[in-house]
């Protein structure tokens, strides 16, 4: 996942007056600045048709690259680069959740008003997610690095559990 960038462009989603086009400003912009920027207060949504997007728009590192492997076992994360490559997939998890949620909203404009509101809201604790993910990458090695250490010796000395 790239490092998101200090100055974020917020000139979409301020332009962004509807939940139509701000799903569409996720799902149409391939920039991660954009899929996190959170929606304008006051967004209005009147439904529409129905609109379905093949793909979501993705550029550099936010391209999926085929045959990602699987994750490291419990013992293997004691390594830096273990835990990393763990970090990255959770980060892309919260991003597919991200679009997942704008694609829905466009698919289905008719749900019930309280329903669409629910989607958003989790649209945005997704965007949440993935900013905590990103900070936690962009970070280490910290002193947070010491601590998963000792909760991952501590899994391993317990057998499991923490």
């Amino acid at each position: 996942m790239p490092r998101p960038s200090r100055h974020e462009d917020r000139a979409a989603v301020a332009t962004a007056v509807s939940v139509r086009a701000y799903c569409l400003s996720i799902l149409e912009n391939g920039r991660l600045e954009q899929k996190l920027q959170p929606p304008a207060p006051g967004l209005e949504d009147s439904g529409g048709e129905p609109l379905f997007i093949d793909a979501p728009a993705r550029e550099g590192e936010l391209v999926p690259l085929p045959g990602a492997g699987s994750l490291p076992a419990i013992h293997e994360l004691t390594a830096v680069e273990a835990r990393v490559r763990c970090l990255q997939r959770f980060a892309h998890h919260e991003l597919m959740a991200i679009e997942l949620f704008a694609w829905a909203l466009l698919a289905w404009p008719d749900a019930p008003r309280r329903l669409r509101r629910g989607w958003l809201a989790v649209l945005v604790d997704e965007q949440r997610h993935l900013r905590l993910y990103l900070c936690l990458l962009y970070t280490s090695p910290s002193p947070r690095d010491a601590t998963s250490h000792r909760v991952c010796r501590r899994l391993l000395e317990r057998g499991g559990g923490g």
